[in-house]
């Protein structure tokens, strides 16, 4: 979830988002851990908890930094801008369902 955060902040800032291009055009058998494995494609990313913890924190002012800086949406782009971040927000919500709930079939 950091990582699609992180790519689309820099998406729609303007920013170069093809450096992690490389995670995802990979097929799934490669980017998701199974039963057997001991870590994801992801983890290559961030390999540290502390470090995952800390993005996410930063990742999360940048955010609010972002949303607080916009002026307003009575620009057709900025009301199309609105809509993108509903997106964002929303999406995560769905991964963090996801994530609770296969947390919850493990016992956790």
């Amino acid at each position: 979830m950091v990582m699609g955060d992180t790519v689309w902040y820099d998406v729609l800032r303007g920013k170069d988002a093809s450096p992690f291009d490389v995670y995802w055009e990979r097929p799934d058998e490669e980017l998701y851990s199974n039963a057997e494995s001991t870590s994801s494609l992801w983890e290559t990313w961030c390999p540290d908890r502390d470090e995952l913890k800390e993005r996410i924190r930063k990742q999360s002012v940048l955010w609010s930094e972002y949303v607080n800086g916009l002026e307003g949406f009575d620009h057709p782009t900025e009301k199309r801008l609105g809509l993108v971040l509903f997106h964002v927000v929303n999406h995560g919500w769905h991964h963090r369902g996801q994530i609770y709930a296969a947390l919850r079939v493990i016992g956790k």
